[in-house]
């Protein structure tokens, strides 16, 4: 019995895998040209989870494409979400022109990498903000959670912060209604004396009146 051989149409699918996860590869990273150096810069461990260690990874080269020896201190990222931003040294890893700068994200959404030095004497700026073409946002989730499906830390903390602004609504109101509490029985109290007051008065003067 012969065996089989592939088929054109299972080669043609093959490619198409290869380059389908060659393109996927790639969109984790983005290379920007900065000056004289390309810069390529993404997540270390893509994708990105939400709560997991993770690293900022950043690659520069000469415009030859050729790894460039950068020294510690030389370079840094600042990593910025919404309206907070953070600085942090990129630090060389052993290989040629490879840097990075450890990160744990701790909420999703679009984070971007700015990186900014200079390389003997060179100024380098470059840069980049998550999404389809560049490297991956942070989502939320994304593994499967069994039996019970746990909160992350940031979303343990965005709830813990929810219901403390409660509690302290809670807080003042109860104090307002306190004060209230208290007023009301200071008004009882002081009306209490003045009918004791009045009474005994009252009694004074009809002792007085008899013994007149």
């Amino acid at each position: 019995m012969r065996g089989t051989r592939p088929t054109g149409a299972i080669l043609a699918a093959v490619l198409v895998a290869l380059l389908a996860f060659g393109a996927a590869a790639a969109a984790a990273h983005v290379t920007e040209e900065a000056g004289s150096f390309e810069v390529e810069l993404g997540w270390g461990l893509e994708p990105p989870r939400l709560g997991a260690e993770n690293f900022v990874e950043v690659e520069v080269a000469d415009a030859g494409g050729n790894p460039v020896a950068v020294p510690s201190g030389a370079l840094s990222v600042e990593v910025v979400y919404g309206d907070r931003a953070i600085t942090l040294p990129l630090t060389p890893t052993g290989r040629p022109g490879a840097l990075e700068a450890r990160l744990t994200p701790t909420r999703p959404g679009s984070y971007g990498f700015y990186v900014s030095g200079s390389v003997d004497g060179t100024p380098l700026d470059a840069g980049a903000t998550c999404s389809d073409s560049t490297f991956e946002c942070v989502e939320a989730g994304g593994a499967v959670e069994f039996p019970v499906e746990d909160p992350s830390a940031g979303e343990l903390a965005q709830r813990l912060s929810s219901e403390a602004g409660r509690v302290e609504v809670a807080g003042e109101r109860a104090a307002e209604a306190g004060d209230e509490a208290s007023g009301a029985q200071a008004l009882a109290l002081a009306a209490l004396a003045l009918a004791a007051a009045a009474l005994a008065f009252a009694l004074l003067a009809r002792r007085r009146r008899g013994s007149g």
